[in-house]
């Protein structure tokens, strides 16, 4: 029999996760947002999702815009874009989570949801990263920021992408309109 555990938050460590041999929901995963709001995945069980771990001081952090381009372009289908900054790769996002709210206000005016500062790789990984690399075909560790996941509702991990890959390339984007025509 499976055991399923309810996460009423974000704030279950993931080792516990670990030494109880629990199966994760994905829907039962939740967070908290920069803005201090509560995000729960089980909200859009009709959507795609694409999740990308982000830093403010990174090579890659004009990605964003590109996040941005993708989450406006699509705000009438059923796409949502979480983006979850960490400080895992070479201490790029020092800030408060009121600082990471404020860079991206001001640098690239970003609409889509934004997480409080999370762990994505290691003993500390947060339960949402957690789930994404327990059900990702590539079970390795996210190497980098702006790393991308793209899943459906129910949880099935749809395609992973390095953050060598643009936000807007038409790999991904491919992807994207491919299953948003399966929706």
């Amino acid at each position: 029999m499976k055991k399923i555990i309810h996460f009423l938050g974000s704030k279950l460590h993931s080792n516990h996760l670990n030494m109880i041999g629990c199966d994760i929901k994905f829907r039962d995963l939740s967070f908290d947002t920069v803005k201090g709001e509560k995000v729960c995945f089980s909200d859009f069980k009709d959507y795609l999702i694409f999740i990308v771990n982000t830093a403010s001081k990174c090579g890659f952090t004009k990605q964003y815009k590109e996040l941005e381009e993708i989450y406006k372009n699509n705000k009438n289908k059923k796409i949502v874009i979480f983006g979850f900054p960490s400080n895992d790769f070479g201490k790029q996002e020092p800030g408060t989570n009121a600082e990471v709210r404020e860079f991206c206000d001001i640098n690239f005016k970003i609409t889509f949801p934004v997480s409080e500062k999370i762990t994505v790789k290691g003993n500390d990984k947060h339960p949402i990263y957690q789930y994404l690399l327990a059900n990702s075909k590539k079970k390795h560790e996210v190497k980098w920021n702006f790393e991308k996941f793209l899943l459906n509702g129910n949880g099935d991990v749809l395609a992973r992408y390095s953050s060598l890959i643009k936000p807007t390339s038409k790999k991904i984007d491919y992807h994207i309109q491919e299953h948003l025509a399966q929706l």
